[in-house]
């Protein structure tokens, strides 16, 4: 989840609908990018930081951060 973009957006009073429509998308394209599902168009990054004046990596941060978390690993050696 980006939780940065989601937060400024509601911060700025603009609502998932609103921002869909500024990136000329839908609103449930415009959920996947919010939600981190899927990763958006340069331009559409552009657009947002723009209209927050926010820096569009600190607007992706969390779902970055959050996709390249290292999982434990099983290991695989065994005691013999």
């Amino acid at each position: 989840m980006r939780y940065k973009l989601m937060n400024v957006r509601r911060e700025n009073h603009y609502t998932q609908s609103d921002i869909a429509k500024l990136l000329h998308m839908t609103k449930r394209q415009y959920q996947r990018l919010e939600s981190g599902d899927t990763v958006g168009k340069v331009e559409d990054w552009d657009t947002l930081e723009d209209l927050f004046g926010i820096n569009q990596r600190d607007l992706r941060e969390n779902a970055l951060a959050t996709k390249n978390v290292i999982q434990p690993s099983v290991s695989l050696t065994q005691s013999v």
